[in-house]
């Protein structure tokens, strides 16, 4: 899915499709971030994908995951923090 889909036109299947991919992206971003220090995007970038999954689930709350990004916060940090 591109960003630049209008997320109001979407189906169930493409709509699930697309939350499948947002997810992906923002855990590998968090890990990217939290646990080895090298982020892979901006803080902007990764509000706007963050901003896209929430209204996703607005749109079609009966699709929201159980690991949806919108109920946690980064990933576990890393053992080099003290």
């Amino acid at each position: 899915m591109q960003e630049n889909i209008d997320l109001e036109s979407l189906n169930d299947v493409k709509a699930e499709t697309e939350l499948e991919r947002l997810s992906e992206l923002l855990r590998l971003a968090d890990i990217e971030y939290h646990q080895k220090d090298a982020p892979s995007m901006s803080d902007a970038d990764y509000d706007k994908l963050k901003k896209r999954y929430l209204l996703l689930e607005q749109l079609f709350p009966h699709l929201k995951r159980s690991d949806s990004p919108t109920t946690t916060v980064g990933a576990p940090a890393s053992e080099k923090f003290a």
